[in-house]
């Protein structure tokens, strides 16, 4: 009697297949989960950036002068101000500044395309009114 044992070529070459298509999806994995990671970071300086320009519009500055100020930032496509007198009861009259950033979708960055997935990011600051 003929008493063998092996794996037939056949079962090889499916459990190679197998393999290979683990090892895809793993790498597939692999690049979405740093692609959503930079796009993390990417926001998350923004972020910091939009509370940066508030501050400094609290501390006094002027929003030309933040603009200048700050360090160009690829992310974010515009920083603006919309600054009006407010009279607050008790306290009186105060500058309330509304700080708008706009933010670039992560696949107009990737793309270099105009995206209609822009965020908006905006933050109402009051300071005293000095002027």
């Amino acid at each position: 009697m003929n008493n063998i044992r092996g794996y037939t070529l056949v079962e090889a070459l499916i459990a190679a297949s197998l393999l290979i298509i683990a090892i895809a999806a793993a790498v597939t994995l692999t690049l979405t989960m740093t692609a959503q990671e930079e796009a993390n970071q990417e926001f998350s300086r923004a972020i910091n950036y939009h509370e940066q320009a508030a501050r400094l519009f609290q501390l006094g500055l002027s929003p030309t002068t933040i603009a200048q100020i700050l360090p160009e930032e690829p992310v974010v496509d515009s920083l603006t101000f919309n600054v009006s007198d407010t009279t607050i009861t008790g306290v009186g009259v105060v500058e309330a500044g509304t700080c708008t950033v706009v933010v670039q979708s992560p696949k107009q960055q990737l793309d270099g395309m105009n995206s209609t997935d822009d965020r908006t990011l905006e933050l109402t600051v009051v300071r005293p009114s000095i002027r």
